[in-house]
């Protein structure tokens, strides 16, 4: 379900380690920097793995630095006699599950389970022995949790002891594209996404100098679970910070089959989307990405601009070009049915539609 070493989220390289040709399915894995790499300089790590066999129950394993996690038959026994969990339906699910948690090499979820505030789904708590219990002595621990929300993907997060952890309802917050300066990031981005929030430095230390001898800005478009895209913008050497904010407006977006549709815009700092939104003509879109189009949104440096546009429910793409651009895109072929339906960007992206980043003007 989960699995952390350190301070790092390793659950794919754990589950890859997963002997499938046996029977029950076994796992012996290593819990060292050579399987993993030094997650937390100068300190002794903890391997934590949240498992299940099949729909059964959750259960924690661990192993300090050094030692071997062994999950096998002895495992398998002891999770087909634990009880099923109960079977709950969607209007009685609880808003917060928490699937397994540790503290240090000590498995802390019941203990965990009960500081939940049902009611309100949150829970807070101060990653410390006097709340969790005594950890392993002599070195510093991590507090570790796998948790969920109304039956969203588990997440797992991660913090050193003593230090206080909250947990709040957040959607999950897709990254659908990221240039830094004319360099496409939105992979380091995704990464850079902790406990359904994302809190970056625009710098080339972070990202690598995307536009050499140039101020760079760095644009992200994003979305929370099926609400409206949106683009978050800073300057070179600032933070950029995306969170869910409950009070916003929850409006869906939805994607005209036969027509152009800008998801998102901007010009150097600044949202342009609806300004460009304007712009199509005829099911097509032809301008330069200029002050006289945008207004002057950083005096004294030289933009760039980005875009993420769809045709339809084809594709999700986008364009990212330096000031004074040209920029024309006109309707692809074939060109779309009559059959005017509007489809929810969630869904287009639930389908795994892709972003196709280009440098290039002419898409």
């Amino acid at each position: 379900v989960g699995a952390a070493y350190g301070l790092k989220q390793v659950t794919a390289q754990v589950i890859k380690q997963v002997n499938r040709q046996a029977f029950p399915e076994t796992l012996s894995l290593l819990a060292s920097n050579r399987t993993f790499g030094d997650t937390w300089l100068g300190h002794e790590k903890t391997l934590t793995v949240v498992y299940r066999y099949d729909g059964g129950p959750t259960f924690v394993a661990t192993a300090s630095e050094g030692q071997t996690l062994n999950i096998g038959a002895q495992q398998f026994e002891q999770a087909i006699r634990a009880p099923a969990p109960a079977q709950q339906d969607a209007a009685a699910q609880p808003l917060l599950t928490v699937w397994g948690a540790s503290f240090g090499c000590a498995d802390v979820s019941a203990t965990v389970r009960n500081l939940v505030d049902r009611s309100a789904g949150t829970l807070s708590l101060l990653a410390d022995s006097a709340t969790l219990g005594e950890a392993g002595k002599g070195k510093r621990n991590t507090f570790v949790i796998v948790a969920s929300y109304c039956g969203q993907i588990p997440f797992i997060d991660i913090v050193v002891e003593d230090n206080p952890y909250a947990l709040s309802y957040r959607p999950p917050l897709h990254i659908l594209s990221a240039f830094y300066g004319l360099k496409d990031v939105t992979d380091i981005v995704r990464a850079s996404v902790s406990r359904r929030r994302l809190s970056v430095a625009a710098s080339s230390s972070v990202f690598g100098d995307g536009w050499p001898a140039m101020r760079k800005t760095l644009h992200v478009v994003y979305q929370y679970a099926d609400r409206k895209p949106e683009i978050a913008a800073t300057t070179e050497n600032q933070l950029l910070h995306i969170d869910y904010d409950p009070a916003a407006p929850a409006g869906q977006a939805a994607l005209d089959p036969r027509a152009l549709n800008i998801i998102a815009a901007a010009y150097g700092p600044v949202d342009v989307t609806e300004k460009v939104a304007a712009l199509v003509e005829n099911g097509s879109l032809s301008f330069t990405a200029d002050s006289l189009t945008f207004g002057d949104t950083w005096p004294a440096a030289v933009k760039s601009f980005s875009m993420v546009y769809s045709w339809g429910v084809a594709g999700v793409s986008s364009v990212n070009v330096p000031e004074d651009t040209p920029v024309s895109i006109t309707q692809p072929e074939p060109t779309f049915t009559t059959d005017r339906n509007f489809v929810s960007l969630a869904g287009a992206l639930a389908a795994a539609l892709t972003v196709d980043t280009a440098a290039s003007p002419a898409q």
